[in-house]
């Protein structure tokens, strides 16, 4: 992504990332170190942005932050002064780790596991995001011709192709609509790149086939899949059971990295794994 759209994607991207961080905070505050899984780069340069700017916010003593799996490298944050409710405990004393992933959080971090939603979900409204563009830009004086109709054309386009296109297709509308004049021709442009499908929906498409694939080899999709599960007795069961047994057995993780991607507690997924067990789904696997 181009340096200005980065770093302006960054900007909006460190204020939502505050609340995210509370949790943090909170958990090693009270002793324990702390993974959080931030997939997009453009996160992690968030997150560091907001912790650098937060040090002497941080109650919790030495803090190291460690980046793994990316380009970042790898900072450490001073003590700041200790919390009178803390100052005689043993932890206060103790350098606290703070981890962020790149991949998926690995076994073995003895940390307390976060996930950052996907980018996308902690930026505000196109509407909003627009506004505060073409500001930070010096086109604020171009808003007006950003009317409902362009608005849900780029929203299309920020949903297919993301923000870098976004961005992009919001500087072109300024120029054509609000500079040379040619309404029609920005609408245009607009509705030929919203009509695209883009590499986003491309992979997400993508994506849930491979998922929908995962019970039977012969399932080309979803709807193929579904149709598979409701002739069976208990299709209910057998689809939460398979989900947990593939999950678990089939990727070799742990109950606990397992509980996370299914968002379930970890005696919920063991009564879905002996589920699957009592109704034979490793044989949907073979």
């Amino acid at each position: 992504m181009h340096d200005s759209c980065s770093q302006f994607l960054s900007v909006l991207l460190t204020r939502k990332i505050e609340s995210e961080a509370q949790r943090w905070f909170a958990t090693l505050e009270c002793g324990f170190d702390v993974v959080v899984h931030a997939a997009d780069p453009i996160l992690r340069a968030a997150v560091r942005n907001y912790l650098e700017g937060n040090r002497k916010g941080l109650r919790v003593g030495p803090l190291e932050v460690q980046f793994i799996g990316g380009e970042e490298n790898n900072i450490k944050i001073a003590a700041a002064p200790i919390h009178s409710s803390v100052k005689n405990s043993a932890s206060s004393t103790k350098v606290r780790k703070l981890t962020v992933c790149a991949q998926a959080i690995p076994a073995g971090t003895a940390a307390v596991p976060f996930t950052l939603p996907c980018a996308e979900d902690l930026l505000p409204s196109p509407a909003a995001m627009t506004a505060q563009f073409l500001e930070t830009s010096g086109l604020e004086r171009y808003i007006d011709v950003f009317d409902g109709q362009k608005m849900a054309l780029l929203r299309k386009i920020l949903e297919n192709h993301g923000p870098e296109v976004f961005f992009d297709a919001v500087v072109q509308v300024a120029f054509i609509a609000g500079y040379r004049g040619q309404d029609e021709a920005a609408m245009e442009y607009l509705g030929k790149l919203a009509s695209e499908q883009g590499r986003r929906r491309t992979e997400n498409q993508a994506g849930g086939t491979s998922k929908g694939q995962a019970l039977s080899a012969s399932s080309s999709d979803l709807s193929a899949l579904f149709d598979r599960l409701i002739e069976l007795q208990e299709p209910h069961d057998v689809f939460k059971a398979a989900l947990a047994y593939y999950v678990f057995q089939k990727r070799k993780i742990t109950q606990t990295e397992a509980s996370r991607i299914l968002k379930v507690s970890r005696s919920t997924l063991q009564a879905h794994l002996q589920l699957a067990e009592r109704l034979k789904v490793a044989d949907y696997f073979v």
